[in-house]
């Protein structure tokens, strides 16, 4: 495993000491680079962690240059926050008056629910579940909202995307406020498939911005964040944050429950996997229970050991997309679903295949063909500039 830098050292230091009573003023390397600092935080998603931690610091010991350029990017943050988590609650309002179900989850909620206010942070985009069979709806509403799908795709295409991704995507015309429809927590290739009607069930309210909005039960929302972060091999210190201060808001989680519903889902070693990097890197703590299952699967250590290691390199290191699909494949326990992830990544056809090849709708199915043959021709191509 590679040995953590300064930078990294003082971020999982501002992660930390975020929320908890800090008894001193945070000790900082002798000359950390400071612009490689705020650029990591920002790329990490806790820039305002950072900021907070850092104005505890000694005077003098931080240039006023970085403080003020954090309290700029901050404000920034802020008011993005704030623009995005008013057109959640106008969307909400606007389904609730239509009788339309729909479940807002990461993003603004999770903000407020798991760090106790919208600018701890950071979010971009706005997520909502919703039945498969309140899709057609549900399009038809944020259209009438002033939203507009993309990308623009042809009929066979459409059909192609949704029944791939599981999930479409919308924005204001200005491009100010990203929305995402899901009707599954996941695209269909990571065998996921989450009893929505369960989910719904055990929805429950919390407060934003003075209204009451739905949220996801915590046990639930777990998961997915586990998933999301599996995906991709927790390459964001801001995803293991997530679960940690979910677990610190939520100490009575039903585990059992859960443990039962990642069984069903044959996706134990992720959950574990997942709860592990976090204790690993930020130090949370685990019950009993979980951690005397993560010691009874020893790819989990592997696991953890890799993703940590992954974490503390900085940008411009990253192992790549096929490092962290392997990480991922890993994570699973059962034959089929590493088989299915596989084969729907060779073979699913995918938004930059069309851009590839543009064909008509008649000729649609040759894609299933062209997609595998792509992917081989760009492994075996040589790099640009040689």
């Amino acid at each position: 495993m590679s040995a953590a830098s300064p930078e990294f050292r003082v971020l999982v230091d501002a992660a930390r000491s975020g929320f908890v009573p800090a008894p001193a003023p945070p000790e900082l390397p002798v000359e950390p680079d400071w612009r490689l600092l705020c650029s990591e935080a920002t790329r990490h998603g806790i820039s305002p962690l950072l900021l907070q931690h850092l104005r505890r610091a000694p005077a003098g010991a931080v240039p006023e240059d970085i403080l003020k350029d954090l309290r700029q990017e901050c404000r920034e943050e802020n008011r993005l926050s704030l623009h995005l988590s008013t057109q959640l609650l106008r969307i909400l309002e606007h389904f609730s008056a239509r009788a339309i179900p729909i479940v807002p989850y990461k993003g603004p909620v999770l903000a407020v629910e798991a760090y106790g206010q919208l600018g701890m942070r950071p979010f971009v985009d706005l997520d909502f579940l919703v039945h498969p069979r309140d899709l057609e709806k549900s399009r038809r509403e944020l259209i009438t909202l002033g939203f507009e799908a993309f990308p623009q795709l042809s009929p066979a295409r459409e059909r192609a995307f949704y029944r791939a991704e599981c999930e479409c995507w919308f924005d204001t015309p200005e491009k100010s406020v990203p929305v995402e429809i899901h009707w599954a927590v996941r695209e269909r290739l990571f065998s996921f498939p989450m009893d929505l009607d369960g989910v719904f069930r055990r929805t429950r309210t919390i407060q934003l911005c003075g209204r009451t909005v739905p949220t996801l039960a915590p046990e639930d929302l777990l998961l997915i964040l586990c998933i999301h972060g599996s995906k991709h091999a927790w390459s964001k210190l801001k995803w293991l944050l997530d679960l940690d201060r979910l677990l610190a808001t939520y100490p009575e989680l039903d585990w059992e429950a859960l443990l039962a519903q990642a069984q069903v889902l044959r996706s134990t070693r992720l959950l574990l996997f997942s709860l592990a990097t976090a204790a690993e890197v930020l130090g949370t703590p685990l019950p009993p229970r979980i951690q005397e299952a993560i010691q009874g699967d020893r790819t989990i250590a592997s696991l953890v050991r890799t993703c940590a290691g992954w974490l503390r390199l900085p940008s411009g290191q990253a192992p790549g997309q096929r490092a962290e699909t392997a990480v991922y494949l890993r994570s699973r326990e059962a034959f089929r679903d590493r088989l299915r992830y596989s084969l729907g990544m060779v073979f699913t056809p995918t938004l930059a295949d069309w851009e590839a090849w543009s064909l008509p709708d008649a000729f649609f199915p040759l894609y299933y063909l062209y997609r595998p043959l792509r992917l081989a021709a760009a492994r075996v191509s040589p790099p640009r500039g040689r």
